[in-house]
């Protein structure tokens, strides 16, 4: 029996109607997968990879969700377009628009003549995902965040010190739990690092810089860690750093802000711990950052 796949689309501006494509859907014999812009390793979606097109990332959210939900056995497609072997080719539109309103489509794509077995789906989705989701629409100034930041580690050989950590989850005292992109941490934690999104428009970056400044004043009144200690990290032009000024002078506030655009502060971010204070005089610490914090005060509650 013949695979088939759906396309999610997202529409920016309903009067020019210029669909952007998402997400791909397959659907085998065997069951479905899907792939969204912006998943990470076992459906995690990081917000911050959404292109500048998705202007709401948290309603993409709850759509991505909401269309996850029909790769679930004898619902989900199932339920909504009928059996696979029964597809009604004429009215699967009329029938996919249920899955659809207004800026959000999920689409017909394509019937696969191969068969697919379990073992080919998660390659055979790649593949579909790489081909029909255009590249203009990944997040390359994340990625380039991400690529500078693992060079700097492994220069000072970071990824080695079992004190380092990636993907760094932290519960306070409240209950409230905190994720954070790097962290320095053995018995207590010494230093946090978070990397803040290039967007097209300070718009789209005020959530979250709004999060970051609440997330870093959160921890600096649980943990007294001093703003010295936390570190936000972008990649931005001169340009686009004057565009957002008054958004990294609010994260500036609770934490430290390099700019890895400015070679300079890519090694000064990571190169102040402990273990590296034998760098200290060398082209590792070129000097205090332009935009060093101001003296700290509280948030107002959000």
């Amino acid at each position: 029996m013949a695979s088939r796949y759906f396309i999610a689309k997202h529409i920016p501006d309903l009067m020019r109607y210029e669909p952007r494509n998402v997400g791909v859907i397959l659907w085998t014999p065997n069951g479905a997968c899907s792939q969204f812009i912006g998943e990470r390793e076992g459906q995690a979606l990081d917000l911050r990879c959404c292109p500048p097109f998705i202007e709401d990332a948290h309603v993409y959210k709850q759509w991505v969700e909401y269309w996850r939900t029909l790769l679930k056995p004898d619902i989900g497609l199932q339920e909504l377009v009928g059996p696979l072997e029964t597809l009604d080719e004429a009215r699967l539109p009329q029938l996919l628009n249920r899955a659809s309103k207004e800026h959000w489509l999920l689409t017909p794509g394509g019937v696969l003549l191969d068969p697919v077995s379990n073992n080919e789906m998660s390659g055979t989705l790649q593949r579909l995902f790489h081909e029909i989701i255009s590249q203009d629409t990944t997040s390359v100034p994340l990625e380039t965040v991400e690529i500078i930041v693992r060079a700097v580690i492994k220069a000072l050989s970071l990824n080695r010190n079992p004190n380092f950590h990636k993907d760094y989850r932290l519960k306070l005292k409240t209950g409230d739990v905190f994720h954070f992109d790097y962290a320095y941490a053995g018995k207590r934690v010494e230093r946090l690092w978070q990397q803040l999104p290039t967007m097209p428009r300070p718009t789209q970056l005020e959530p979250y810089a709004e999060a970051t400044a609440f997330k870093f004043d959160q921890v600096h009144s649980n943990l007294g860690l001093a703003p010295e200690q936390l570190c936000a990290i972008v990649s931005m032009t001169a340009a686009q750093e004057k565009a957002n000024r008054y958004l990294l002078r609010l994260v500036g506030r609770y934490a430290q802000v390099f700019n890895l655009h400015d070679s300079n502060d890519r090694l000064q971010a990571f190169s102040q711990l402990p273990h590296l204070d034998h760098l200290e005089g060398t082209d590792l610490s070129p000097g205090p950052h332009p935009m060093r914090p101001p003296s700290h005060r509280k948030m107002k509650n959000r």
